[in-house]
């Protein structure tokens, strides 16, 4: 966790975007997940599934920031590209999606960790009758 802020910093585009997309994609080339076919979609707010962090990032030159992590200087230099980085975005997120019937799947979890020492991401796909049909690590 101590790089989390160049990381943050390399990874400008946010957390979904970054990692769980892959998931995602997948859910909607493999298993029909569509915005017409959602029926709901659930964030896991427990703080060990799902954490929004700010860091701050003392590195030179501008590097990093923008896209889906908001970001803003400490202190401002001269201009926009001086002092410290700090940067806002998820270190973990967990989110399940509900399909309406009828459909391949019913449920599908979506975890994704930047913080993780072994799988970054992953998705688990239930049928109706909450039996796993299968799992897509990253």
């Amino acid at each position: 966790a101590a790089d989390l802020p160049e990381v943050f910093a390399r990874n400008a585009e946010g957390m979904i975007k970054s990692m769980a997309v892959h998931e995602l994609a997948l859910l909607v080339s493999f298993f029909g997940v569509t915005v017409e076919s959602t029926e709901r979609f659930l964030a896991n707010t427990n703080k060990n599934k799902t954490e929004k962090v700010t860091v701050v990032w003392n590195y030179p030159n501008g590097v990093g920031g923008g896209g889906g992590s908001s970001s803003r200087r400490l202190n401002g230099g001269k201009d926009e590209n001086e002092g410290p980085l700090v940067l806002t975005d998820y270190s973990r997120v967990a989110f399940k999606i509900t399909t309406k019937q009828p459909t391949i799947a019913t449920t599908l979890t979506i975890e994704a960790n930047m913080c993780s020492s072994s799988t970054l991401s992953y998705a688990i796909v239930k049928d109706a009758q909450g039996n796993e049909l299968t799992r897509l690590e990253h």
